[in-house]
């Protein structure tokens, strides 16, 4: 509408009531398109000038399996699949795949994407994923490498990459190696694979990881996070096996916790730095209230300002030594009982005995 973007609506219901969405009857074939002006003007009438898309899709390779796509440009998909959209053990590299509906770049197992981008999603019915692995699959793996998820703005119910099954199934490993994601809700999601994250970068994300259900659990090694943060690692469900090493966090905590338990998992977290800034409203390093979970922290760097290092008032096993508090005003929570300095906590505990206090490495 006047080259602003309208949010594609989940049915016919919510476009009429919602100003600034449209809804297609199909996405191939002909179709009636209904739009809800941004005004609840008429469109017939206003003046104004509408575009849309008539393509399903642009490169459509769901059904071909080891195809190739090298430096082509799409955007704009009717689809939800989004405008590129890759078939088994495919390669799309140095691709740009923008504006999609639910997704953008769409592969399935056994894929490779390298060096690809994928920016602004205006889907508006639900979650939208820019890159997303999807199948049936049989146990075969997935590699995105050196890509790049982004909005211009932020933008919430939009996630930079993520993998799920659609049925049946499950992936083998899940590789992303040196991407980034900037302005989503989530950087990286997923479930039904082992993932591993290499060298990984997040900016001005609501939540950083957001760990799901699957078999083999996560690894992740490098990873920077920066700007607005919620959440830099949430683990939803149980089973999941976290381990986080060299991570560098330093992000805008306001009502934050960097790593966040929903479930009986077990996390660990190694030789990392972890700090903040803003510090609006309660912010702690690490939130568990499970009693099955369990965390283990050893080389980290934990910096001052947050309300409590670990408030954990119910967790099954939780070893921390060998850190370093920036502060020896810290305070922790473990089981209900609460320490109000790193003192207190390594006499009342047996934690972190051999750690210290300042000159903490930045």
């Amino acid at each position: 509408e006047d080259d602003a973007f309208l949010a594609r609506a989940a049915n016919l219901g919510a476009c009429d009531s919602t100003p600034g969405s449209y809804f297609p009857s199909a996405a191939t074939g002909t179709i009636t398109l209904y739009i809800h002006p941004n005004g609840s003007t008429d469109p017939t009438s206003d003046g104004k000038t509408y575009e849309y898309t008539h393509r399903s899709t642009a490169l459509e390779c769901w059904s071909y399996a080891g195809r190739f796509a090298a430096g082509i440009e799409t955007r704009k998909p009717l689809s939800t699949r989004g405008s590129l959209v890759m078939g088994k053990f495919g390669t799309a590299q140095d691709c740009v795949a923008n504006h999609g509906n639910s997704h953008n770049i769409f592969y399935r197992e056994g894929c490779t994407i390298r060096s690809c981008s994928a920016a602004e999603g205006y889907y508006g019915a639900s979650d939208s994923i820019l890159f997303i692995g999807h199948d049936d699959p049989t146990g075969e793996k997935i590699n995105v490498i050196d890509c790049t998820a982004s909005m211009a703005v932020y933008r919430l119910g939009v996630d930079g990459f993520g993998c799920h099954k659609n049925s049946t199934g499950s992936f083998g490993t899940v590789t992303y190696t040196r991407c980034t994601v900037v302005n989503c809700e989530s950087g990286f999601t997923g479930s039904d694979a082992t993932f591993v994250l290499e060298d990984i970068t997040i900016t001005n994300c609501y939540r950083g990881v957001v760990a799901g259900t699957d078999a083999s659990g996560w690894t992740i090694d490098g990873l920077t996070v920066t700007g607005a943060c919620f959440r830099a690692v949430e683990i939803q469900t149980t089973p999941a096996v976290v381990s986080v090493n060299n991570a560098d966090i330093d992000v805008d905590c306001d009502n934050s916790r960097l790593f966040y338990l929903l479930s009986n998992a077990t996390l660990t977290v190694t030789n990392s730095n972890l700090r903040g800034d803003s510090f609006a409203g309660t912010n702690r390093h690490f939130y568990i209230s499970q009693a099955g979970a369990t965390l283990n922290c050893s080389g980290n760097v934990y910096g001052d300002g947050f309300s409590h290092v670990y408030y954990c008032p119910n967790i099954g096993s939780l070893t921390s030594d060998n850190n370093c508090f920036d502060d020896g005003t810290e305070a922790f929570n473990l089981g209900g009982t609460n320490y109000a300095s790193v003192a207190l906590w390594q006499a009342g505990t047996g934690q972190d005995a051999a750690s210290s206090i300042g000159s903490c490495a930045a």
